[in-house]
């Protein structure tokens, strides 16, 4: 059995960066996209959690970058609007195509203020 790698976005109030060029365009693998409460997410992405973040999103890559799956909120949750949710999505498929969780020559062109989890329920 392959490794699973995952690599997390979190944020309480962030900048949510695209990828660079290198690794944005389509993923060629096996792609999934759960569509799921923020809190599954928190709880199945949380291994990458600090004290004072809030994960909203996660890719998990198998190590051969073949399959990938992507953990990004409802936009019914009311936690994010439908382009926010895009732009998770936008850069979580970096991370399958290969982008590390440094995020190194990551674009920043946009800046959300984000709903705490408490403001989301």
């Amino acid at each position: 059995m392959q490794t699973i790698v995952i690599l997390c976005l979190w944020f309480a109030a962030s900048v949510v960066s695209l990828p660079p060029a290198k690794f944005n365009h389509a993923y060629t693998g096996s792609l999934t996209i759960r569509y799921i409460d923020p809190y599954e997410i928190h709880k199945e992405c949380r291994g990458f959690l600090t004290s004072q973040a809030r994960i909203m999103a996660c890719a998990k890559v198998r190590s051969d970058f073949l399959e990938c799956t992507i953990l990004v909120p409802n936009v019914t949750s009311g936690v994010i609007t439908k382009p926010q949710q895009e732009r998770l999505i936008k850069h979580e498929l970096g991370h399958c195509n290969g982008w590390l969780s440094d995020h190194l020559g990551g674009i920043f062109t946009e800046y959300y203020q984000w709903m705490t989890m408490s403001q989301a329920g």
